[in-house]
């Protein structure tokens, strides 16, 4: 088990934690701003948001899983 391995794997996981907290400070903001939208066009502006919010969220997760899988591989768990 090498040390610079497993600094390589935190640092990869604290930047993915880093990135879901930034997509979840923009979603948030998103969800705001979209509250002051009046209009017809608000609800699929909401759902296409939504949804790409999922999606972010959903790769996210797979990158932790594969990266859980590669430390699993490597020995580093």
């Amino acid at each position: 088990m090498s040390e610079v391995r497993q600094e390589h794997l935190r640092r990869i996981a604290l930047e993915l934690e880093t990135l879901r907290a930034s997509i979840h400070q923009l979603k948030a903001e998103e969800d705001a701003s979209s509250e002051l939208l009046p209009g017809n066009n608000t609800v699929n502006r909401h759902h296409a948001l939504e949804h790409a919010f999922e999606d972010l969220r959903d790769s996210i997760n797979h990158m932790e899983e594969v990266l859980a899988a590669v430390a699993e591989a490597t020995g580093e768990v």
